[in-house]
């Protein structure tokens, strides 16, 4: 599924990404999402609030990019008003 979300790429040892997709299978979600997941259960842990707030102050505050990219609307599915009959949409 597209996304204008940032994205981040990941190398993994092999027991850590066997450790992803057991927990992705777990929850029936993607890989993908459950990488988001613990990355964001880790970046509101109060370690690693104190850790951002830390190189804010060193560093300077990353400002969110937004995406200037025009939204691509998704297909809308019709459903046939009369299942037995030949129907072509509108």
């Amino acid at each position: 599924m597209p996304t204008q979300l940032p994205r981040v790429q990941v190398l993994l040892q092999p027991e850590d990404y066997a450790k992803v997709r057991q927990l992705a299978k777990l929850d029936r979600r993607s890989a993908s999402f459950t990488c988001a997941a613990l990355i964001n259960e880790l970046l509101s842990t109060e370690k690693y609030k104190a850790v951002v707030q830390h190189a804010e102050e060193l560093e300077g505050k990353f400002p969110v990019q937004r995406d200037t990219r025009t939204v691509i609307t998704q297909p809308h599915t019709v459903v046939n008003p009369e299942p037995n009959k030949w129907w072509i949409p509108a």
